[in-house]
């Protein structure tokens, strides 16, 4: 990936950023458990629509789940990001899931800035119930639907313990561009090098 491009996937964040701050902070504000997050489904489904994303809701049983996908005017690898966007009941959302759904979306967004270019498909699964509860994680529903095959990598971006020096922008960039690399480098099934992109 030359410096143009990494340079393209930055300038789309810095322009959208404060967007997606402003969905996570609404998804905060209005936390749904398991398998009830019809609000937060509907913001991030609603805005990959708008991002030139084909959006399918209600997928593998689940009414809060769905699929977005961008595919590039030529072929190449699929990849596939993960969006979580449930909360806990009686806490809300002390796991960051408004943050993980929010920042995955604005990922694939960032990358289809130059993936036209690049060749390949971009998906966002929208994965309600990932703390557990009626109807289960739509993860698993994914799997046994036979959605995730085929996938070279599945990131998601997750808040992290510890704070950094380093602009927020500047991190979301490195693990967006190290999961794609690992994306187009791997073989599918390459399970622990997509989970340690940064070691390729």
């Amino acid at each position: 990936m030359t410096q143009a491009y990494k340079d393209r996937i930055r300038a789309v964040v810095a322009e959208k950023l404060a967007t997606y701050q402003d969905h996570a902070k609404a998804i905060y504000e209005r936390p749904e458990v398991c398998n009830t997050e019809y609000f937060a489904s509907d913001l991030l489904a609603k805005q990959l629509r708008q991002e030139g994303f084909e959006v399918t809701q209600n997928i593998a049983g689940h009414e809060t789940g769905f699929v977005g996908v961008y595919r590039a005017s030529k072929p190449g690898p699929v990849l596939a990001f993960l969006a979580e966007y449930d909360a806990l009941p009686g806490i809300g959302h002390a796991c960051g899931h408004n943050l993980f759904g929010n920042y995955s979306l604005l990922a694939a967004v960032a990358l289809k800035a130059v993936i036209d270019d690049l060749g390949g498909e971009i998906r966002v699964y929208g994965t309600p119930g990932e703390e557990g509860g009626e109807n289960g994680s739509a993860k698993g529903s994914y799997v046994k639907a036979g959605f995730l095959p085929g996938c070279r990598c599945r990131p998601l971006c997750s808040p992290q313990p510890t704070n950094s020096r380093r602009p927020y922008g500047s991190w979301l960039m490195r693990q967006l561009i190290l999961s794609f690399l690992a994306g187009l480098h791997m073989q599918p099934g390459h399970r622990k090098r997509a989970l340690t992109p940064w070691r390729l």
